[in-house]
């Protein structure tokens, strides 16, 4: 009898790449577009060890008033997360998979602009850098050639900011 009561799996690497639409709270553009670079490992037949190196921009502009000139001024935010965690995969038939999965890392944010600041002499900022959060529910459709076709949506946790995206993704399956 063993003491351990999960099956371990031979290892299958998999590589992804997604992208799609993110929310931006407190900004004047407030959808913006994201990228990401997932990895993920499987250990069992259904857990999964995940990273999550990700990107996220908005760009707008509000009017104002710099050096005494009425101009559009810039209201940008870049958002970054680079994080680890477990996921769990859930197959729904041969081809379609379901997974959640749940991430801790690192995240930063920098914006530039306050529109709450009609007049200025400089452009103010805001930068973050700090421990981050995010978790991901999406679908997958494994294609015989060992890619992938997929949809998800990440929630993620920087500088106490809820920013949630919408994503597409294409993944290629590496046994070894």
């Amino acid at each position: 009898m063993s003491a351990c009561p999960l099956k371990v799996k031979a290892q299958i690497i998999r590589i992804e790449l997604s992208g799609g639409l993110q929310y931006f709270p407190g900004m004047t553009k407030k959808i913006g577009w994201d990228y990401n670079l997932a990895g993920r490992c499987m250990v069992t037949d259904n857990w999964f060890a995940a990273a999550l190196i990700h990107g996220g921009f908005s760009r707008g502009t509000y009017p104002g008033v710099y050096a005494n000139e009425a101009i559009s001024l810039k209201h940008n935010q870049d958002a970054s997360f680079m994080g680890v965690g477990a996921g769990y995969l859930h197959p729904v038939n041969d081809h379609l998979h379901a997974y959640a999965q749940l991430l801790g890392g690192w995240g930063a944010i920098e914006t530039t602009g306050n529109p709450k600041q009609k007049i200025v002499t400089e452009i103010e900022g805001h930068e973050f850098k700090g421990f981050s959060a995010a978790s991901v529910l999406g679908i997958d459709y494994y294609l015989p050639s060992s890619g992938i076709w997929g949809a998800d949506v990440v929630i993620h946790y920087i500088d106490g900011h809820v920013m949630p995206s919408i994503n597409l993704k294409y993944g290629i399956n590496f046994d070894l």
